[in-house]
């Protein structure tokens, strides 16, 4: 279940119980080198054996398949932090300020009124346009409510700005209803530090929506 997101008699777990599959360049070289596996009720023994047989990860034209390595198991403050050399991760730190690293990818579409303009909700925001879905997927996952939500075009990515349009944004195949081929980035404030790891929106669970934390804030 803990994988699969199902219970065993195949009902789909609620609640964002199930892991979160994280994939990371923490050395900022525009290529990935760590994944991130994290569960907010953690891995029994079985999740374990599961995590440890997954060894190699298959790549499409030709390349060689990638050989993987268990390099850790434990608590997320563990390994939360800015320095890749110790094993640290931004995925896992705490802070105050949160900066999208995947695309924020729409789950539900935005309303509008019949003439067109968008329908606005009673503080101004457009109803489930890209800041009022954020804010509503950070209450469902039990963060509080941000005091700062600005939008950001891209993400840095070997000195390069890397547009959110450049990211794969729809899964192929296992279902979920992405809204469109556009993503979103958002830089965001809390009034108090907030652990990661941080993901949400549509593909949550598969490495969109994924936020880092920024250092000294």
């Amino acid at each position: 279940p803990v994988f699969a997101g199902k219970a065993a008699e195949g009902t789909p777990l609620e609640g964002h119980r199930h892991a979160f599959i994280l994939p990371a360049d923490d050395d900022g070289d525009g290529r990935l080198d760590h994944i991130t596996v994290a569960c907010h009720d953690g891995f029994d023994a079985g999740a374990v054996r599961a995590l440890n047989g997954v060894q190699r990860l298959w790549q499409a034209g030709g390349r060689p398949d990638l050989h993987l390595v268990l390099v850790g198991l434990g608590e997320p403050a563990a390994y939360g932090g800015y320095d890749q050399r110790d094993g640290e991760t931004p995925q896992l730190a705490c802070s105050r300020v949160w900066r999208s690293r995947t695309p924020f990818v729409l789950s539900r579409h935005p309303k509008r009124r019949k003439n067109g303009r968008p329908k606005l909700d009673e503080s101004g925001l457009w109803i489930d346009g890209p800041e009022h879905q954020l804010r509503r997927a950070l209450l469902q996952h039990g963060y509080p409510a941000p005091t700062r939500v600005e939008a950001i075009p891209a993400t840095p990515a070997a000195g390069q700005a890397l547009r959110w349009l450049a990211f794969a944004r729809e899964r192929r195949s296992g279902g979920g209803n992405a809204v469109g081929q556009v993503g979103y980035g958002f830089e965001v404030e809390f009034d108090q530090p907030i652990s990661g790891p941080v993901a949400l929106g549509y593909a949550c669970h598969f490495g969109l929506g994924q936020f880092v934390a920024v250092a000294g804030r």
